[in-house]
């Protein structure tokens, strides 16, 4: 009977001891769950967080970026008007007056990133020969207004600043003969306010390391016109 009663005593106690065994095994599986649970919140937490921190900084380095540029465009926005303004002083502007109005507003200095700032004058097909002969008295033989093709409405740039280097070889060109500037040009025209181009290939650029650009209009009118309408 002693004997009996010890094994099987004995026999509870390991049945006991095991069941505290799954138990501690299924507290530790718990545990760890939890553990790695937590674990993987905390780093889905953080993650989010410097997604979150990384997106509001580039949010505000592009919104700084577009701040500068609008800023930039509006100052040679600026300068244009006071260009247009020259002409609704006077009834001529020579390219004196033009190389000094650029001079004076230190174009170099003020405005970096400009390759150019020129006026273009609008030419009816009948007057194109009258003009030609001007510009070439006024010191370039070769003057011609290009490209060289039987157009309704001619343009040309008859004034460009600084006019040295690759600038030169800006002197006669049609903008209004290719398509993108021609949309721009019309706008400023039409709605008496400055008007940017899409990007376009700069009849500046050599053959060499070509650079996309773009170009800002603003409309010159003919003094004492009405300009209240579009006609």
């Amino acid at each position: 009977m002693g004997s009996t009663e010890i094994k099987q005593s004995n026999r509870q106690h390991m049945q006991l001891s095991g069941q505290h065994s799954v138990i501690h095994n299924w507290n530790a599986c718990i545990v760890l769950l939890v553990g790695l649970s937590i674990t993987g919140f905390l780093a889905y937490s953080f993650k989010s967080i410097e997604e979150s921190s990384a997106k509001d900084k580039i949010v505000s380095v592009c919104k700084q970026i577009q701040l500068n540029i609008e800023a930039r465009l509006n100052t040679q926005e600026q300068a244009l008007k006071g260009g247009a303004a020259l002409f609704d002083a006077s009834e001529i502007v020579s390219r004196g007056e033009w190389h000094d109005y650029a001079a004076r507003i230190e174009l170099d200095n003020n405005f970096k990133g400009i390759q150019g700032f020129g006026f273009a004058v609008l030419i009816p097909p009948a007057q194109l020969p009258a003009h030609v002969a001007q510009i070439r008295r006024e010191g370039f033989p070769d003057y011609k207004v290009w490209p060289n093709e039987t157009r309704d409405i001619y343009t040309s740039i008859i004034y460009l600043e600084p006019f040295e280097g690759r600038n030169l070889r800006a002197l006669g060109y049609d903008m209004y003969s290719e398509p993108v500037r021609r949309v721009a040009m019309e706008k400023a025209r039409d709605e008496n306010k400055a008007a940017l181009t899409g990007r376009v290939t700069l009849v500046q650029e050599t053959g060499q390391a070509i650079q996309s650009g773009i170009l800002m209009y603003v409309p010159v009118y003919r003094n004492n016109m009405p300009i209240d309408t579009v006609e």
